[in-house]
Formats: structure tokens, sequence, C-alpha cells
């Protein structure tokens, strides 16, 4: 263990067991302690640097190749000769409803003419081909096959067949599990490349399941204090198997009447009677991978839902009716908009910033008839109001403006020359374990274990090629090899 803290000037080595002096430099940085800027990064001063490492390391494993007669494997693509420059971003929109023609609510440009190419298609119509390969250790970008859209404009129509992209952006438009379809696995793929999603894949990944949504807006109520962020109470139960065969309200589940979910995708059931506890019970037990949860039932009056996209919120209600037995908010029902009162925008402002931040997210909220207080229900990650793609688009535009200004200032050609230095090395040290590997059977380059006078000759006439193409005596055989760490502030 050694650190190296620049703001106090204190250097502690592994030897000096001085684990109150590593406490204290621990304590110091998350207490807020000021740090100075690093200096600015000379990118030409880097790449010559990058360019001469990866030049020597390329060398010498190109000798030991040779020697040992190992397959040298793909070659790293040409270094370019500055920074990346494309000629247009990539976005792919998973979208459901093909007469959203979200090319438009996006455009066409940036403001710097790079152009904007919108794929548009739902997980039905995507397959994932290319996920971080890795040659060299340079991470080649997420590869998706498209099929062709349904919805014929410019930027998706591309002559009818099978494509496939590299996305810069992937904006979420639909869900992720539903009866039609479950593509977590996919979700999964997108989220281990690292690709920038709206909403993040990691915020996708936590709404997948009605426990881990509950954990989210938790951690809000907790931000605003419980009679601030009146959450409806829930009880989750692993599978039917521990649900409580006697009920008690208040011990094991909240009493009756509640509203049970089996499953992320199950429906709800309102519950009045044990005796209906019983039966879904015995429904539920041939689903031992599903979790039961359950809530208390809300006799309201109106259904209200706060959506928040892209900073904007706005809110809306539908009203119950006369129909005592229409328990559940009707699909159908006449939607009004209403104010957003201070109450329901700190509400978003809390939630929105929970599972990585949520761009696109809303709260579907219940308002009691008898008291007249709002309990809220659940939150969700891709409702939208008419006309907010426009919005949604000109956040996809903004996202694409500071990836690009990334790549401008040197971060993406920084991210790849560190990476092509760590394969390579990486290369290296794989290649000085299999030389003492066969130095240890006494069968280096495959010659026979009785030339012992020929395994000389070539050793040193190795050890010479080493020397000439790396100006330094060849790593020793006991460490397997050397590594290289190129870290830049």
């Amino acid at each position: 263990l050694e650190v190296n803290d620049t703001a106090t000037g204190l250097v502690v080595g592994h030897e000096s067991h001085d684990h109150k002096l590593i406490a204290r430099i621990a304590l110091d940085r998350l207490s807020g302690v000021p740090r100075p800027p690093p200096p600015p990064l000379d990118l030409d001063l880097y790449r010559q640097a990058c360019e001469s490492r990866i030049q020597e390391l390329s060398d010498q494993v190109g000798v030991l190749e040779q020697s040992l007669g190992a397959s040298a494997g793909p070659r790293p693509p040409p270094l370019a000769a500055g920074n990346p420059t494309a000629g247009s971003m990539s976005v792919l929109v998973i979208e459901p409803d093909p007469t959203v023609n979200w090319g438009e609510a996006i455009g066409e440009r940036l403001e710097d003419g790079t152009e904007i190419v919108v794929d548009q298609q739902s997980w039905a119509g995507l397959r994932l081909s290319g996920n971080r390969c890795q040659v060299y250790g340079l991470e080649h970008p997420l590869r998706l096959d498209v099929k062709p859209s349904a919805l014929e404009h410019r930027h998706t129509a591309r002559h009818g067949r099978l494509r496939h992209i590299t996305p810069d952006l992937i904006v979420v438009r639909d869900e992720v599990h539903s009866l039609g379809h479950n593509q977590r696995n996919l979700l999964f793929g997108i989220a281990q490349s690292g690709v920038q999603c709206l909403n993040s894949a990691f915020a996708l990944t936590m709404l997948l399941e009605p426990p881990t949504v509950q954990a989210a807006l938790k951690q809000s109520q907790l931000q605003l204090a419980p009679e601030s962020f009146p959450l409806l109470e829930q009880w989750v139960y692993p599978s039917a198997e521990q649900m409580p065969q006697d009920p008690v309200a208040g011990e094991n589940f909240p009493g009756f009447p509640c509203v049970v979910k089996v499953g992320s995708l199950g429906g709800k059931m309102k519950l009045e009677s044990a005796a209906g506890w019983q039966d879904l019970v015995g429904l539920a037990r041939p689903h031992p991978e599903d979790s039961v949860v359950v809530q208390p039932f809300v006799d309201w009056d109106v259904a209200f839902k706060v959506q928040r996209v892209c900073g904007s919120t706005r809110a809306f209600q539908k009203a119950r009716g006369n129909d005592e037995s229409q328990w559940r908010p009707d699909p159908n029902a006449e939607v009004v908009e209403v104010g957003v009162s201070p109450e329901m925008a700190r509400w978003m402002d809390a939630v929105s910033n929970q599972v990585g931040g949520l761009e696109i997210c809303s709260l579907d909220v219940l308002r009691c008839k008898s008291s007249g207080t709002l309990k809220i229900l659940k939150l969700s990650g891709t409702a939208l109001w008419e006309g907010a793609h426009t919005a949604v688009g000109e956040r996809v535009r903004c996202m694409l403006r500071a990836k690009r200004e990334g790549e401008e200032s040197g971060q993406g050609y920084v991210t790849e020359m560190n990476r092509t230095i760590s394969g390579l090395s990486q290369r290296l040290k794989q290649l000085n374990a299999e030389k003492v590997r066969l130095d240890a059977t006494g069968g280096a380059g495959g010659e026979k274990e009785g030339e012992k006078e020929g395994e000389g000759e070539e050793e040193g006439r190795v050890a010479s090629e080493e020397e000439a193409a790396t100006g330094q005596v060849p790593p020793d055989n006991s460490n397997g090899g050397s590594g290289c760490t190129c870290t830049v502030s």
C-alpha cells in the first residue's frame, strides 16, 4: 500500500504501517479539505509520450513473440495523429410507438455541423452483437443489430436490411419488462458497455422490481422527512412460501383491505378477508421465483400523476367517479392538468436524484377520500406527456454536445492511449510468463531437452535482440514480466 497525498505532501509507504496517518488523510478528503486543481494536460506532449511508450512495448512484445513462436493475434489499429473526430453521432431510441418521429424531435445536426443519425426501434428489433470486445486493451463500443424500422424516414430507413450500429447515446422509451417481452438481459449488456442512456441503465435496472423502487422512494423520504414525503408503506415477501398463513394486521402484513401484487408483471388484486389471502397464497405458490408485494388499500377520490421530464414538472389528475367497485384508476377516465404544488415540486426534486438520476420519471399519488391527505403510491421512469418529445430531444442534443466537447478536449484520446498501453503491458506480462514456463520445462523455443549448446546460443541471440530493441536488459523471468500504468490528472 502506498498513499501519496499531494495536498498535504505526505507519502505513506507499506513499511511505515502508520494506519492513523492514512486514516487522517482519508478523513481530510471526506471532510472536504480544499485540494489543488490538477494541472492542465498538454495533449501534444502526452501524445508523444504515449506513442513512444506504445512503440517500446510493441517492440518488446514482437521480440518475445518471435522468440517463443507465439501467435501475435490481432494488432492494435494505427494511432491517430491527433484527437479522433467523427463526422456523425449515433442515437438509438427504443420506442414502441412507430408513429412517434424521434428524428424530428432530436434534429439532424449539432451546432458545429456534426450529423445526428437517429435509429428508432422497439426492444424486439434489437440484438446485442458486440459488447466491449477487447483487442490489446482497446474497448470497442457497444454494437447492436437493428432490424428495419416500421417508421420510414431518412433517419431509420437503411435499405430494408439488418444493420450494425454503435450508438453514442440510447434513449429508452419502452418498458424493459412487460407482459409481451422481457429484455432484462439486453439491458444488462447495455449497462455493462457503459454507453450513456436516458434514463441511465442503472436507473432502469433499479426500476425493474417493486422492492427496489420502494427502496429509492424511502431514500427520498429520509431526505425530506416522513411527514413531508407521505410514502405508502409496503410489505415484501420473497415468495408465496414465506407469506404468513395466519396474517396479523401490523405484525406480518398491513391489514385488510389490502392490495397485492405478485412478481414484477402480475396484476394487482384487492383482498378484503383472510379467505381471499389464503386463496392468493395457493395461487402464487407455483411461482417461487416471484416476490409478493402488499400495500394497504387507500380509499381515494382523486389520482394524481406528477411527471418530471428533463427538468420540467407537470401534474395531471383523474377523478374516481361514482362506481365504488372501480378501486383502480380508470385508464379511459378524463385527464385534467392541474398546477404543481410546492410540495409536489419537492417530491420530484428528491426522487429525480435517486438511483443515479432520473431525467424522466413520474409519481403516482392518491388522495384519501375521508381525510384529504395524499399518499405516494409508486415511481416509474417512462411516462411522457403529449408534446414532451421536444424537451427530450433538446436534452439529447445537450448530452451529445457534452460528449463531443469531451472528445475534442482530448479525454477520448487519453482514454484510448491508456487502454492501449495497458493492453500491451498485459500482453508482455503473458509472454514473459510463457517464457518462464518453457524455461522451467527445458523446452524454450521448441528446442529438445538434450540440445544444451543450441539452447545457449539461441538464448544469447534472443537476449541480444531484446537489448537492441529495448535498450535495456530483458525483464527478470522470476517476477513474470513488467507492467505499465499510465495515469493522467
